[in-house]
């Protein structure tokens, strides 16, 4: 089999965005890079300037490292304005994981699928049943 080869990707930031840093890549929207503790070592989230705050796609990893960058952004790349809302584009805890601690800090919503919604549960739930003890 001979399939022509796909062209070369064309990365129009030669370097992303250092943890706790930015890059805006288009007027009011901003890249954000927050690390993961596995293979796949970084997320990338993105930030939407509104009005009277922000719009948050993505959270993120619930780990100490990941809200202790955004500890940092709360107070020089959000500029003093709120998270107006979330956008949870789906389940993975990359995605998912910070959004109801930034929520409740922000008392914003999430949004997200509901068919996202329901995954999220649903591996909540068999994450919590797995720990159970099982009767005796």
């Amino acid at each position: 089999m001979n399939a022509p080869q796909p062209p070369a990707l064309d990365h129009p930031y030669a370097t992303p965005p250092a943890p706790g840093a930015t890059l805006e890549v288009a007027p009011g929207i901003l890249w954000v890079r927050m690390p993961l503790p596995f293979a796949l070592d970084h997320i990338n989230l993105w930030l939407l300037a509104e009005a009277d705050g922000w719009t948050l796609v993505d959270c993120g990893i619930g780990n100490a490292a990941t809200r202790d960058l955004w500890t940092t952004h709360f107070g020089t790349t959000l500029r003093g304005l709120p998270l107006r809302k979330i956008v949870a584009t789906h389940c993975h805890p990359d995605h998912l994981g910070n959004a109801a601690w930034l929520a409740a800090r922000f008392d914003c919503r999430v949004a997200m699928s509901l068919g996202e919604f329901l995954a999220a549960h649903a591996l909540i739930d068999a994450r919590a049943a797995s720990h159970a003890a099982l009767p005796r």
